[in-house]
This record gives C-alpha cells, structure tokens and sequence, in this order.
C-alpha cells in the first residue's frame, strides 16, 4: 500500500477550533430575516426568535447550548449565532441531545459557524429534513445526529459519505467513488478538514474492511462510549494508519501501540483514541503482542496453541505466581476507580494503562493464563470479581485487583478468601468449582500443624544437599506456604508459628495470620 505522505494527523492541533476560526466573518443565510441575535424571555431558560422558541442551558462564561426546539412546526430553522440572557450575550456552541428529533416538519435547518458539538438524536428522524446549511465548524456529532433524515441518505447516496464541517458522519466504502471496499482511506483531500469520526461511521463495513487510514487532524473521535466508529462486535480491521507530524508521515498504529517509549504526544494521542480500535482484530493483534512481552519479561513460554499444552503442577504455580506478583507490583496496571465510566477494558489499559476495575483484573488474568495454557474461570461477588485457577486437579482463590494485595487473594481456600471484604460469591459463582485445598498442607489432611512443618523443613534440608525431597509436584505447591515461589525454611517457621498460635486460641487462617506479621513485604 502506497501510504501518503503530506497529511498531517497534527498530535500538537489536536485542539477544537480557535477562535479565528470560529468567530471569522461569513455571510450566512437568514431564511426568515431573523436577527442573528436573539433575545431571552422572561426565563433564562428559552429564547424567542421569532416565532421559534428554544430552550437553552449556558455552558460556560460566555457560551451556550441550545438543548431543545420547543416550537416544532416550521419547516424552516434558523438557529442564531448567540442570544441574550438577562442582558448578557451567550454564543451558540453547541445543539444538544435531541435537539429536533423526530420533527416531521422540518425541512431545512441552518446551523451558525459558531457551533462546534451537536448532541445525539439532535436531528434523528426527521424524514423530510433535504437541507442543512452552514455548520462548517463542527468538529463533534453524537450518535444519531441526522439518522433516518432524507438529508443524511442523499448524502450516502450521491458520494458514499456524509461530512458536515469536520465531521464525518458515516462512510460506504463500497459507494465511494474509486475506494477499494475493504480499505477506508480518509488521508486525501475530501477529508482533509475532517477532526471528528462520529458513531457508527462505519459500522456498515465493519465486517469488511482490514485498513483503516486515519484523517491528518483527526482530534475528536465518537464521544458516546461504547458506541464506537465500527458500531457494536468485533471489526475486522487489522491495520491502521496514523499521521505522525513531526516525521511527516502516516505510521502503522500497532508499532505505536505496543512501543513502550513513547513522546508526550503519542501517549495523548493513545489515550484519547485507543479504546476505539481495541475491540478489532487489529486490537486483538496488539493485545498478543502486549501479553508476549509479559511472557518474555517473566520468562514464560508462549505457544501458539495454549490448549494442547500440558504443564505439570510446579509449572501452572509458577504462572500463577509470576503473573500474580508482576500485576501488583508493577505500576502500570493500576486500579482507577473511575474506570466503568471511562469503559477501559483490559485490552486497552496494557496499551493506555488508564487503570482498571476488578472486572477487567480478572479479564486480564484470564487472558494471560489461558494464554499460558492454566485454566482459570472468573469468580463473581456482590460487588467484586476474582478468579480460580486449577493447579494439577485443585482449585484455587486468586485476585490480582491492585486493592486486595494480601496473603489471603493467592492461591487460597473459599474460607479464606472470604476473610476479605467483598469475596463471597454471588450464587451463580456458587456453582463453579470449590477450593478446598491449603497452601502448606502436604499432608492433605486438611489442617495446618507439625507435621506439615516438619515435612516442609526436612524437604529444604533435602533440596540443600542435592536430594530428591519425596514430594509429588502438587506437594511441592503446597509447600510454598509464603508463595516465594520455592521451598526454604521461612515455610515451615510460618507453619510451626502459625500451628502453635492457633494452639494458643488464633483463630484466622495461615493467610491472615502472614498478613498481620507483614509477610508479603519481600515476596517478588
């Protein structure tokens, strides 16, 4: 693919309009020779132009939003450049939500040069709407904005897209004129202006399109969340191209995404858009990329095909472990309690690292397991979600969230883990499989005491002279009481030491009793 040079994703003007721009000098159509300033009524609320009235909400010092059409019967609308509230003027930027939605009269509409944002469902089915001037400044449209409109289908129909100002509503690759149906290159001179990709541009080819060419000033991309460019599932496209300005020329994403070192301008630019490719093959590609970095930096084999690997118990606990401990000390995967609004998954944190939830903890730790060839299942609370993982024919607790940093969220027991505020399991976790087994307990009988401690000491005095200890590989987990990830004397001095609390009336597990002696302080 020949990839143009020239057109500039500008990472530094990935700003909203200046105000030269959107205040310069224009003439503009007045379709009822109304002012272009209109006045407030008694309320603050609305403005009467004419005789239209409007609702209104001032969104900052000197600006404000239209938020509704009240009187909805012309069929011709010309909203105005700013209004006045209580003797002060207000200028126009923005038409909210709903603005016009479902106005079988209108037909024509005139959006000021002032506006920079236009809500969702502002002017959604308005099936007679054939005309809509101005607006060459918009730079943001919510979902829906024009959908079911005779304007917005006229639009598809005569180019196989839909532009208003710097936005673009919506892209038929298979109707645009010379485009290859499976390549959306927005990088020539048709959407040179273009700033903002609205919702569900694509979505009529997402399952078709592989390359994605990003617009040079792309700055704005679908602001309603999980309504993303490529619609709702899974997009097919595995390459995408944006514009580095100061290389002069369009760079390949997925080096950028999975590129540790990066500029302040590229880390603005993958928190501001990320999230929109993430849910793609392409996102898929770069989460691989991510995971095999971890497994190299852990030193954990990556095989193509996880599932006709067969790993001895020592082997999945080592996983278990080194993923457990590189999450929680590692400070790129940290909690964000903000996370559910701001929709991060997993799959975008290991590029963004915005921080996670609980949910997308135990999404990660299921990927990189499985990916590993353990299985693992995701627990759920009332309020939290941790995982099990299957050690040999066992199951155990594990919880890799940033909050829960404790003996107790390690390969543990159902008892112990529910010892920790919010990890009892709602009753549908209720019916996956139960863990029973504890850490420490080689002798499988089911309690912690001497001659568990015993055995765990004569087994490093075994290793300490070149010995074979005489433990099955599952013995050999149970043996790492302080999951240090081998066997020494400090597992029998916390067993002996906890045995003989618990003589003397302790009555928490071995997890809780590490906790509080501060265990875990040196754990890598």
């Amino acid at each position: 693919m020949n990839i143009k040079k020239g057109i500039a994703l500008t990472f530094s003007a990935m700003t909203l309009l200046s105000c030269a721009d959107l205040y310069g000098t224009r003439a503009h159509s007045n379709l009822f020779n109304i002012p272009l300033t209109a006045t407030a009524a008694k309320s603050d609320s609305t403005v009467t132009v004419g005789d239209l009235t409007f609702q209104c909400k001032i969104t900052g010092a000197d600006t404000v939003s239209m938020t509704k059409l009240i009187s909805a019967t012309e069929p011709y609308i010309n909203i105005p450049e700013t209004v006045a509230i209580n003797g002060q003027n207000y200028t126009v930027t923005e038409i909210g939500k709903s603005f016009s939605n479902t106005n079988y009269c209108l037909e024509e509409v005139t959006i000021p040069r002032t506006v920079v944002r236009i809500g969702r469902y502002a002017f959604g089915n308005t099936a007679f709407l054939t005309k809509v001037n101005g607006g060459e400044n918009v730079s943001q449209v919510g979902h829906g904005a024009f959908n079911n409109s005779a304007w917005m289908s006229a639009q598809r129909s005569e180019k196989g897209y839909v532009l208003l100002g710097k936005a673009l509503l919506d892209y038929d690759a298979s109707a645009v004129e010379g485009a290859d149906p499976s390549v959306i290159d927005l990088s020539d001179a048709r959407f040179e202006e273009v700033m903002c990709i609205c919702p569900f541009a694509f979505s009529r080819d997402s399952k078709k399109i592989t390359t994605l060419i990003l617009p040079k000033r792309l700055s704005n991309l679908p602001p309603d969340g999980s309504k993303g460019m490529f619609g709702t599932g899974v997009s097919t496209v595995a390459q995408i191209y944006y514009y580095d300005a100061e290389l002069d020329s369009y760079m390949d994403l997925k080096e950028l995404a999975i590129r540790s070192e990066r500029t302040e301008a590229e880390t603005e630019f993958l928190m501001a858009h990320y999230q929109e490719f993430s849910n793609s093959v392409f996102g898929d590609a770069v989460t691989l990329e991510l995971a095999k970095k971890i497994f190299e930096k852990l030193e954990i084999a990556y095989v193509e095909n996880p599932e006709e690997v067969t790993l001895t118990e020592t082997e999945e606990y080592a996983i278990v472990r080194k993923i457990y401990f590189e999450v929680h000390k590692n400070d790129d995967y940290k909690y964000n309690a903000n996370a559910s609004t701001q929709s991060v998954g997993f799959q975008e944190d290991l590029v963004t690292h915005k921080g996670m939830l609980c949910a997308e903890y135990a999404d990660l730790y299921c990927y990189l397991l499985s990916l590993a060839g353990v299985n693992v299942q995701t627990v759920n609370g009332s309020n939290h979600a941790w995982n099990i993982v299957q050690i040999g024919e066992e199951w155990f607790n594990v919880d890799i969230c940033k909050t829960w940093y404790q003996p107790a969220t390690v390969m543990t027991t159902d008892e112990a883990i529910a010892s920790v505020t919010s990890h009892n399991r709602n009753l549908k976790s209720q019916l996956l499989p139960a863990c029973i087994i504890r850490m420490g307990d080689v002798t499988l009988d089911g309690v912690l005491d001497e001659s568990d401690a015993a055995l765990v000491s004569e087994a490093y005095q075994k290793l300490l002279n070149g010995e074979d200890t005489g433990f099955t590989e599952f013995q050999t987990v149970l043996a790492d009481a302080d999951r240090s990830g081998y066997i020494d004397e400090n597992d029998a001095v916390w067993i002996r030491s906890y045995y003989e609390e618990c003589e003397n009336g302790y009555t928490g597990f071995l997890e809780n009793y590490m906790k509080e002696n501060g265990m875990f302080e040196s754990v890598q």
